[in-house]
């Protein structure tokens, strides 16, 4: 025989006929459109870790220059005894805003 699975008992009518065909083409609409479905949910997947490596590439590009601020601030910290506020605006070197 050629299918695998269980068979259905159908009368060899026009209706059952019509019918099976009937649920055929609902069964490969499905299909269809769960294959749609897959794609855009593939495509939004791979735009949001396009996102994310942007975000990680412009956090590695950033972190001489962020050094570069933070180490005269460590050094001045460490080495003066008052301690003096300061201010740092992170979200700049990262393009946050």
């Amino acid at each position: 025989m050629s299918g695998t699975g269980p068979r259905e008992n159908v009368f060899p009518t026009r209706q059952a006929l019509t019918n099976t065909k009937s649920r055929l083409k609902s069964a490969q609409n499905g299909h269809s459109l769960l294959a749609k479905k897959r794609d855009a949910l593939t495509m939004r997947f791979r735009a949001i870790l396009r996102k994310v490596d942007e975000v990680c590439c412009n956090a590695i590009a950033a972190y001489p220059t962020l050094l570069t601020v933070l180490m005269p601030l460590y050094r001045s910290f460490v080495l003066d005894a008052p301690f003096t506020a300061f201010s740092l605006d992170i979200a700049s070197f990262f393009s946050l805003t």
